[in-house]
């Protein structure tokens, strides 16, 4: 298993991540992120097979703000279809 530190801007609607072998680093970035994040910054540690796995499951943290939009406009539309 990888471990994937993502800080994701709710602001820029942008993400970037980290990629860890080991988890006791991966918590210490975890830390570090988190003790210096802005209150707009979500920074979130997850662990999964591959960073297309992580993409696939937590879409949100991959999207930037115009994509985001796009996909609750979609979703918004389905629903009341």
């Amino acid at each position: 298993m990888t471990f994937f530190v993502v800080q994701y801007d709710r602001r820029a609607g942008k993400g970037v991540w980290l990629e860890f072998e080991e988890a006791e680093l991966a918590l210490n970035a975890l830390r570090e992120k988190e003790a210096a994040r802005e209150p707009h910054v979500e920074v979130v540690l997850f662990m999964a097979d591959s960073l297309d796995q992580l993409r696939e499951t937590h879409s949100r943290f991959f999207m930037d703000a115009e994509e985001i939009g796009a996909r609750l406009a979609r979703d918004t539309l389905a629903r009341s279809a």
